[in-house]
């Protein structure tokens, strides 16, 4: 009888042992094949990096784009968010936009929570935070001049009609005591003629 335990249990060892190689197996090559993702997004991400110091930033955000999409929840994907987030916000690109700037970051800080790079996303978040409430602003005031400047000019127009009448108004006024004078004589002419 001890043999057919011993035969069932050889089995069972037998099919967790073929368990435990599969899974092991499944496991070594997905780690290969993130491994050579991980280089590939390293790699792009150096020729983004590159091609940023050229001024190509359209080129660069694709290639940090395709890096980030090779990583998207390992390493060197907080670096590719970060790097996007700085070329979304960099002054001379064309197609800046400081509100993806701010999603970059935002998604670095949520998904990337023990980064190195963690600290220096919140500083930019709350640098763009700052910038575009200053944009907002400004915004606002210069709305705020031109209408001013609006006013302004009406005005001016108002006053200089009202010049305007003033100033046909005395010449009015002129005409008038002109009028009165001659059809009434003066003290001086009245004193001669007596």
């Amino acid at each position: 009888m001890g043999g057919k335990y011993a035969g069932k249990r050889k089995r069972v060892f037998i099919y967790y042992t073929c368990l435990l190689v599969i899974s092991l197996l499944g496991t070594g090559c997905s780690t290969v094949v993130d491994s050579k993702k991980g280089t590939e997004a390293h790699r792009l991400l150096s020729s983004a990096e590159r091609l940023t110091t050229e001024g190509k930033y359209k080129a660069a955000m694709e290639r940090t784009d395709t890096a980030l999409s090779l990583s998207l929840f390992g390493p060197p994907g907080d670096y590719a968010l970060f790097r996007m987030g700085l070329l979304w916000a960099h002054p001379d690109n064309l197609q800046k936009d400081y509100k993806r700037s701010l999603i970059c970051f935002e998604r670095l800080i949520k998904e990337f929570p023990q980064s190195e790079l963690r600290m220096r996303a919140e500083i930019w978040r709350h640098a763009i935070v700052e910038i575009v409430h200053s944009d907002k602003e400004i915004k606002l005031l210069k709305g705020a001049l031109n209408d001013f400047k609006k006013r302004l000019k009406k005005e001016a127009l108002a006053i200089n009609t009202m010049k305007e009448q003033l100033k046909k108004l005395k010449e009015l006024d002129i005409v008038t005591e002109e009028k009165k004078r001659a059809r009434f004589p003066t003290e001086q002419v009245i004193k001669n003629a007596k």
